[in-house]
């Protein structure tokens, strides 16, 4: 349809404090401290500014760039240049695997003879699942098993024999079974993979720790290593269900309790023992605790 969701870099090539994020987010551009132009009453000058408003100008100068560079160019012919020459950042960012595609790159978007050459993979979603692959959980404490399936998005030319490796750097987290096989995934389409990867928390995991996965994306003539992180709660901090499904908003991070650090919320669908639905918006902070109210 032509939109474009930009999120906010840092200086880092991380995602900005301040910035939503979301499986619907395409790119990121910088956001944090640009210098602005501004008007006053006695004159002009430059001021820094931060937020995805200075972002998205960013991303609008790159597609104007593309428009005067290849002129006659379709919408969609913008739009795939910008998303598929987009520098992966993943391994950069010390936040979360939310930067979508990654940092825009203006001089890839105006100099790659084509945008879609090859696949163009990245972990879009990730869910904690059941061993069935139907039901899915809101969190995972240290001790536990963990069922991690994955959701990819291709933005790129038909990726087939798709694949996912799984891999951890620390020592308190074992993968189980590593492999992760998907099914041929199309130009824009995203697909949730057939079966799970197993990973054993060991009970010396420190809640609240955030652990970083890499992950190996692999297809036919095609092959990329990205990063997605799994964030370890207390145990029981979030309320016990049998089966939550998540709806279609992103989770927001924003300060709720004002105590400088980001909060998670987020909404979603909750079955408990008796099989009764509830519809809930739920708060956690940064080291999984329910947020009262």
């Amino acid at each position: 349809n032509g939109v474009l969701a930009v999120e906010a870099s840092d200086h880092l090539d991380g995602k900005a404090s301040f910035s939503n994020f979301g499986a619907n987010v395409f790119v990121a551009a910088p956001g944090l401290e640009i210098l602005s132009t501004v008007h006053v009453r006695s004159g002009s000058l430059y001021l820094e500014y931060s937020g995805t408003s200075m972002a998205c100008p960013v991303v609008a100068g790159v597609a104007g760039l593309v428009y005067a560079y290849y002129p006659g160019i379709t919408v969609e012919e913008v739009f795939n240049r910008i998303v598929s020459t987009a520098d992966n950042v993943d391994l950069h960012n010390k936040t979360d695997n939310v930067l979508g595609i990654g940092r825009v790159n203006a001089l890839k978007a105006l100099t790659l003879s084509t945008a879609k050459e090859a696949p163009y993979l990245i972990v879009s979603k990730t869910y904690y699942v059941n061993q069935d692959m139907k039901g899915t959980r809101v969190s995972v404490s240290p001790g536990e098993e963990v069922v991690l399936a994955f959701e990819l998005r291709n933005n790129g030319k038909e990726a087939t024999h798709v694949k996912l490796h799984v891999r951890s750097q620390n020592p308190l987290v074992e993968v189980v079974s590593s492999e992760v096989d998907f099914n041929d995934i199309t130009d824009g389409q995203r697909m949730l993979s057939r079966n799970a990867s197993l990973l054993k928390l060991s009970s010396k995991l420190p809640a609240g720790k955030v652990v970083k996965l890499t992950v190996k994306i692999e297809a036919d003539a095609y092959s990329e290593e990205r990063v997605v992180l799994l964030n370890v709660t207390q145990p029981n901090a979030v309320k016990k269900a049998i089966q939550v499904k998540t709806n279609k908003v992103a989770p927001v991070l924003t300060d709720l309790d004002r105590d400088g650090k980001q909060d998670v919320l987020f909404t979603g669908l909750l079955k408990n023992e008796e099989m009764d639905v509830t519809k809930l918006m739920m708060a956690i902070n940064g080291e999984g605790e329910d947020l009262p109210g």
